[in-house]
């Protein structure tokens, strides 16, 4: 397959880079293809469920994705950062969540290069799929 028949496929093997050893390995960023995903449920404890702001935290990131007018890898670093700023948090306190409520799992390439490549719908489906989740 030539990478202009498929540009997602494309973009996951650019992000994953030397991650891919293999032709085998594209099946650790399924989540990249996949409608739904499986929780990783230790990192979705660590990350979601047990911090005590990490589900206010998400939702209120779910809310500036949602109004993004563009979403790409830069603007999704930039919306990230200005909402960490306007919380007056640390990135660290929210954006090991917003990868597992997207991915599924605590381990990846890039998170703003997942972002982009999940597009806006998806990452806002997926965190609201996260949210869910941790309130039942």
């Amino acid at each position: 397959m030539d990478s202009a028949d498929d540009p997602k496929l494309a973009a996951v093997v650019r992000a994953a880079g030397d991650r891919l050893k293999m032709a085998g390995d594209i099946i650790d960023f399924d989540y990249c293809f996949a409608d739904s995903i499986e929780y990783d449920a230790k990192a979705f404890t660590k990350r979601i469920t047990k911090p005590a702001d990490a589900c206010d935290l998400l939702s209120g990131f779910c809310d500036k994705v949602k109004q993004a007018e563009t979403f790409d890898a830069a603007s999704t670093e930039k919306l990230l950062k200005d909402f960490c700023e306007q919380r007056e948090i640390q990135i660290g306190q929210i954006i090991h969540a917003v990868r597992v409520a997207v991915t599924g799992t605590a381990a990846g390439f890039g998170v703003f290069e997942t972002l982009e490549i999940l597009g806006q719908e998806k990452v806002v489906s997926r965190i609201e799929g996260a949210l869910q989740k941790a309130s039942a």
